[in-house]
């Protein structure tokens, strides 16, 4: 489903392509529950409202809660989406080949006949999709589309010569297959307008999108996440942060992403003023399958700008790209160092920090710390759980520092994973791997062309 958004569009120049609703106009008649714009503001009329002067007892401005369902049915009406995966016409029992195009035989598998998305245009293929293959004009193969991530659409840009794909799926998966054209990062951007191209890397979102900032119905992150109720896997969130400061602290939700309409001046800046209690508060507290991008967190006051912790033994896959988490330190404590990055993974988690710059202040501090190594055994929560840093800046007097973990916790368990790469880290001590108290290194690092080169400290 395309994006909707809920009164923001009214901030942007570019309302008129989303089509939920126009400017108010003397001349026409409204009947109850349409819906138009005034000075900015989406508004539902109560009643009936004849040709003439704008009378704000006949509107009410449109709410998240009860009205999402009629601007879904409207915005549909404008942009309706076709599946164009037929189900009519697959191939039982057969698989498209990733690396040639070729179909081979795999139970349980269903290939799709050639389905025609035409040149220089998007296709996006549902995240439970086993493959998805490109082909040319003549319908010799060209290539595969790869996902960046687990459980994300499939969605790429065809070429001027290409014009067909294939796609795979389970006999289970088959109800929920789906197949669209021109539904992912292209239709993202014409509908957003022209916001630097940040949506390139973004995920192909089908359901809402709501607009933060001072000239939007909601004025604040939490605002936002507080109004959405039915986030789920298939219908998931773009919260978008207009330019302009934020002084708050957020609590992430599933499948519910924030998205800076600029790195350097969409700002989280939490100043925490209780920092006899600084323990309990960070910027972002992140726990979730969800993302934050182009964004600039800071904090004065609190624990870290960005802290993944807790939500112990539930699994979840949080990634932050091309953002800035730096801690300013603490107003009553000058001397204190600050963190920028604290992760305290449990078995089964997982964070990507990509394109970012993390940075902490003065002597103790880290850009990035990894903690909770210190995990209870039980067989239950034999899982891996990972971190992943790339093509990021890296600031701190440790830039980073990863805890180890006890002789005791480690029998039977697998070890962390830490993927350290293409990375500028400017620490006075780059990294830093805890081995205190009779504890033992509990790291798997794999690390290649940072700067300067990876070694153990």
């Amino acid at each position: 489903m395309p994006l909707i958004d809920l009164n923001g569009l009214g901030h942007f120049k570019d309302r008129e392509n989303a089509m939920i609703a126009e400017d108010f106009s003397a001349s026409k008649a409204y009947a109850a529950g349409d819906y138009c714009y005034y000075n900015g503001t989406l508004y539902k009329f109560k009643t009936a409202h004849a040709a003439g002067a704008w009378t704000t007892s006949d509107v009410e401005a449109a709410k998240l809660a009860g009205d999402v369902s009629a601007l879904k049915e409207s915005i549909n009406t404008f942009f309706p989406v076709e599946n164009l995966f037929d189900i009519n016409t697959i191939t039982p029992n057969k698989y498209i080949v990733p690396a040639n195009g070729i179909i081979a035989t795999l139970n349980d598998y269903n290939a799709s006949d050639w389905i025609d998305i035409g040149a220089d245009n998007y296709v996006t293929a549902s995240a439970n999709a086993f493959d998805l293959v490109v082909y040319n004009e003549d319908k010799t193969f060209s290539r595969n589309v790869e996902r960046k991530y687990d459980n994300y659409p499939y969605t790429t840009k065809l070429t001027a010569t290409e014009k067909y794909v294939r796609v795979t799926y389970k006999t289970s998966e088959l109800s929920t297959a789906q197949v669209e054209k021109n539904m992912g990062q292209s239709s993202l951007v014409s509908n957003k307008g022209s916001v630097d191209g940040i949506f390139q890397n973004s995920v192909a979102y089908k359901e809402t999108k709501i607009i933060v900032g001072t000239e939007c119905y909601f004025e604040t992150i939490n605002q936002a996440l507080s109004a959405i109720t039915d986030n789920n896997e298939k219908n998931r969130y773009l919260i978008f942060v207009t330019e302009g400061e934020y002084n708050e602290t957020i609590t992430t939700k599933n499948y519910v992403d924030i998205e800076g309409e600029s790195k350097y001046k969409s700002i989280i800046n939490y100043i925490n003023t209780d920092e006899e209690h600084q323990e309990q508060y960070s910027a972002i507290y992140a726990t979730t399958n969800s993302e934050i991008r182009n964004i600039t967190v800071r904090t004065t006051g609190s624990k870290y700008p960005l802290h993944c912790d807790g939500n112990f033994n539930k699994e979840y896959n949080f990634k932050a790209k091309n953002c800035i988490f730096r801690h300013d330190g603490y107003a009553t404590m000058p001397d204190r160092g600050g963190t920028g990055v604290g992760l305290g993974l449990y078995w089964g988690q997982f964070v990507t920090l990509e394109n970012c710059e993390c940075t902490g202040i003065k002597t103790g501090s880290a850009g990035i710390y990894c903690h909770n190594a210190l995990t209870p055994i039980d067989a239950r929560y034999k899982r891996y759980r990972a971190v992943k840093v790339i093509n990021s800046i890296i600031n701190g007097y440790y830039g980073i520092r990863l805890q180890a973990i006890e002789p005791s916790a480690q029998s039977g368990l697998e070890k962390n994973g830490f993927e350290y790469i293409g990375n500028k880290n400017n620490g006075t001590i780059p990294f830093s791997l805890e081995t205190t108290q009779g504890a033992v290194q509990s790291w798997n690092v794999f690390a290649i062309n940072n700067t300067p080169p990876y070694t153990e400290t």
